[in-house]
């Protein structure tokens, strides 16, 4: 699970000490026996107003303005990071080794470095050149949205995935074997499989 490198000036929620296991079925709630209770959200304010927020299961994180990665909840699998872990879980090709440097979003094992060039690591193919705002990192063909808000699409595409369209974008998203983006009349399109209705957007 990649998070966004960033600096931190305080730790918001140092690693807590292990769970009490939780009791059998019918002894009570999940939340109610916990030995570490969700933790209230920080006052992001005073660090500059959130960029972006990401929610789990139990868990929130926020880019603030300044670039820094503030995140509470439960840690009870390490999900709340502790500040030098960029990347953890499975790692038969590399996708926990980040490369090193300050990025400004992640997707997957693709990121956003602050001067705007994109970095992928482990399986994804090689990024372009130029310079972005956003990326998404599909099954094997990321796409992002350059700074003149076109959409650039790279590796594999067996199925039209990385057929970009013409126009202008804010945001992209890829799949598996299709990808969908928002243009900047805010309507959708998706191109790519369409076997499921996948690439005809409601």
């Amino acid at each position: 699970m990649p998070v966004l490198r960033g600096e931190r000036t305080a730790t918001l929620n140092p690693r807590p000490s292990p769970p009490t296991p939780l009791p059998p079925a019918g002894a009570g709630s999940e939340q109610g026996n916990r030995s570490h209770p969700p933790q209230p959200l920080p006052n992001l304010n005073r660090l500059g107003a959130p960029r972006a927020l990401a929610g789990g299961g139990a868990h929130g994180a926020a880019l603030t303005a300044t670039g820094q990665v503030w995140t509470w909840g439960d840690n009870a699998h390490g999900q709340l990071g502790d500040g030098t872990i960029a990347c953890w879980g499975d790692n038969d090709f590399g996708q926990t080794m980040p490369p090193p440097g300050t990025f400004t979003q992640v997707s997957d094992t693709c990121g956003v470095r602050t001067d705007g060039t994109i970095a992928c690591w482990g399986s994804e193919a090689t990024p372009l050149g130029g310079t972005f705002t956003q990326v998404s990192a599909g099954h094997y063909h990321p796409c992002g949205v350059r700074t003149d808000k076109t959409v650039a699409c790279w590796g594999y595409n067996e199925d039209g995935q990385a057929n970009r369209p013409a126009g202008t974008f804010t945001q992209v998203s890829t799949g598996v074997w299709h990808t969908c983006g928002v243009k900047t009349d805010e309507t959708v399109v998706c191109w790519g499989r369409d076997d499921e209705g996948q690439s005809t957007p409601l």
